[in-house]
């Protein structure tokens, strides 16, 4: 139980940001390639680093905190399953 618990917070955390991460890269990338097929590459190249750029300007700390504190509570949980 142990080894579950460390396993999801480390490793299984990295590839699910990670998956989030790579399925929106091919949302835009689709929406960009397919939609806007007669337009020039360098167009389209600008196009997806604006849309980045506003996904990076997005303020996502009040989440990441709140996140953090579920995942602080589920380990603490956890760890007081593991003690009995």
């Amino acid at each position: 139980a142990l080894f579950l618990t460390v396993f999801f917070f480390t490793i299984a955390q990295y590839f699910e940001k990670k998956i989030i991460e790579d399925q929106i890269d091919f949302v835009i990338d689709d929406f960009v390639g397919n939609s806007l097929k007669p337009v020039p590459e360098t167009t389209k190249d600008e196009i997806k680093h604006e849309i980045n750029s506003a996904f990076a300007k997005q303020d996502l700390s009040k989440a990441d905190e709140s996140v953090q504190k579920e995942n602080k509570k589920i380990g603490y949980l956890g760890f007081l399953h593991l003690k009995h």
